[in-house]
């Protein structure tokens, strides 16, 4: 929903952006939901600049833009920053995008999409929200306006709702019911999980098929709709059925986005059937020679034994005859092993007591690292970092670092730089405190640690918050802990204002 502080959009072109960043706004692109412009960054690069009204001063959206810096997909708009600026009076927030060739809003206006079109469209669609999914978050903002045209690729391009799978968003998804035409039933709770982009889905196979419909109102305290949408029916299969199977309002029975792929790639035209008239020429097999015969003999092959038919139990002339043959046999390799001078081994005899000592003994069983060693790391961790020290801070992490954030695989390097623009963006650290914190030892010399962080930064803008926060650790060949792993699971608050 655009804001009504801005009367004329358009007389906004050609215009220095009032921020941090040398932003020259160029073109009017879009205004659907939010304003879009081609703009031109530290005059050379060219961008995509999306606005986002914050009338209440929170750093929900600009965090989100931050994060999404680290994300990397072929699906997924790369995201270059955020800043702030102030546009009729009112504060703003900006995403800075790399500059695709179209938006998918831009191209609904005159063109009409073929199923082929529309198959592929959706595929690149499901490639960058499964990519989403697979990091724990969920898009929430998928309509035609947050989707662009990159060469040959479609790709999401507006995370202004992004936010990790969870629960307690209440405050932040139930207003999307009235702004968000696709937002779930399940919003009006709070809750984000990966079917809410399979909702989304629906509603744009819709937009393909209809112009855009206004959010459909909620009367009814569970947040459901007044009446389900429904697949258009003159919408083509497979893409009726696939948003039928999205448009459930249980998001449990909804179908996945690996449901979703399989229906579309299921129905994709196959290749062409060969023209009966010219058939494929018939293989004929090689005919292999024989081999060469060699020097020496084949042998003749093993003789098959065949049992006798069982005749009820053996007579007493068998058995004796069978205690014969096995006295003969071993009468004949005593004899072998004292003509060649070899001493049959001993019999060795060991109580059962002696031999679970022995198994004991040979099987040794590390004992698990005391939760103490670990829950002291992580105290060092937030102490080091409450006192701006960052090589006691960086001591704490393993050389690579498996997960930190939104990206896998990163060195200390990486971890340095970011947390040194922390630090020293945090400006005064008033707060900077751990609890609830719960210690998992999922083996001896691995454990995950989960806690609440808080903070109150004084900056250039003050910043305040509380997340779940998990530190994975690892007990090195050295025998120390060190972090491999750190991340958020839930952000319970977060503002930021200028100072």
């Amino acid at each position: 929903m655009l804001p009504e502080v801005i009367s004329d959009w358009k007389g906004l072109e050609n215009t220095l952006l009032d921020g941090e960043r040398n932003i020259r706004l160029a073109h009017l692109e879009a205004q659907e939901r939010v304003p879009v412009y081609s703009a031109i960054l530290d005059n050379e690069t060219s961008v995509m600049i999306r606005f986002f009204h914050q009338p209440d001063g929170t750093s929900a959206i600009f965090d989100r833009h931050r994060e999404a810096t680290f994300l990397s997909h072929p699906n997924l708009l790369p995201c270059l920053g955020a800043g702030f600026t102030n546009l009729g009076g009112e504060p703003f927030v900006y995403g800075i995008y790399e500059a695709p060739n179209t938006l998918l809003s831009t191209l609904l206006e005159g063109k009409t999409f073929s199923p082929d079109e529309t198959r592929t469209l959706c595929l690149d669609i499901l490639d960058g929200l499964e990519y989403l999914h697979s990091v724990g978050l969920v898009f929430c903002n998928l309509d035609r306006s947050t989707v662009a045209r990159c060469g040959d690729q479609w790709k999401l391009c507006d995370y202004s709702e992004l936010r990790p799978e969870g629960v307690g968003y209440v405050n932040e998804t139930r207003r999307l019911l009235g702004a968000l035409p696709g937002a779930p039933p399940e919003a009006y709770s709070g809750v984000v999980t990966p079917s809410w982009d399979c909702w989304s889905v629906a509603h744009l196979l819709r937009t393909l098929a209809q112009p855009e419909q206004p959010p459909t109102p909620r009367n009814s305290e569970n947040g459901t709709a007044s009446r389900t949408p429904r697949a258009p029916r003159d919408l083509a299969e497979p893409f009726r059925s696939v948003a039928a199977a999205c448009l459930l309002p249980d998001a449990g029975e909804r179908c996945t986005i690996a449901d979703i792929r399989r229906q579309l790639t299921a129905s994709a035209p196959q290749p062409p059937i060969p023209d009966p008239t010219f058939p494929e020429p018939v293989r004929q097999p090689v005919p292999r020679p024989d081999p060469p015969p060699g020097p020496f003999p084949q042998p003749d092959p093993p003789p098959v034994y065949t049992a006798p038919a069982a005749r009820g139990r053996p007579g007493a002339a068998a058995i004796l005859v069978a205690a014969a043959t096995a006295v003969a046999l071993l009468v004949g390799v005593s004899s072998y092993l004292r003509q060649n001078g070899v001493k049959a081994p001993a019999a060795v005899k060991t109580s059962s007591g002696e031999r679970n000592r022995a198994r004991v003994s040979t099987e040794p069983a590390a004992a698990p690292a005391p939760a103490s060693e670990v829950r002291k790391v992580v105290d060092q961790w937030a102490e080091a970092f409450r006192q701006r020290d960052l090589e006691a801070h960086m001591r704490l992490y393993a050389p690579s670092v498996r997960r930190f954030y939104l990206k896998n695989n990163v060195t200390t390097a990486f971890v340095r730089q970011t947390k040194q623009s922390a630090i020293q963006s945090a400006g005064q650290i008033r707060r900077y405190e751990i609890d609830n914190v719960d210690t998992n030892l999922t083996t001896p010399s691995t454990a995950t640690v989960t806690f609440d962080k808080t903070w109150d930064f004084a900056g250039k803008t003050r910043h305040t918050g509380k997340v779940r926060g998990e530190l994975k650790l690892e007990k090195q060949s050295s025998g120390t802990w060190q972090i491999v792993g750190e991340r958020d699971l839930k952000v319970y608050r977060q503002t930021r204002a200028r100072a």
